[in-house]
């Protein structure tokens, strides 16, 4: 069996790894993965950002709000309207 500090060493390294090998610790990969699901939520339902917020794993909305904004450059809210326009747009030019 390996002792507590060989298991602690092997983590480290496999996080060491998967930074290597995607650019990103495991959780700021985790966070985008995250961020992209809210991301999904807000350009194509009408859930709430609170409801959005909590099924992706935020813990309240301020934190989502603030990762979303540090992530996407805008907040949901700016988000969704900016989405909303880029669709009227798409439809008004296909027409």
């Amino acid at each position: 069996l390996l002792s507590r500090r060989q298991r602690q060493m092997c983590i480290r390294d496999r996080y060491r790894m998967f930074k290597r090998e995607f650019g990103v610790s495991t959780q700021e990969y985790i966070l985008i993965y995250r961020l992209e699901v809210a991301d999904n939520c807000i350009t194509h339902t009408s859930m709430s950002f609170k409801t959005i917020a909590v099924e992706c794993g935020f813990n309240n909305y301020a934190h989502f709000s603030g990762s979303f904004k540090r992530y996407k450059g805008v907040s949901p809210k700016e988000y969704r309207e900016q989405t909303e326009k880029q669709k009227l747009l798409q439809i008004n030019k296909n027409q």
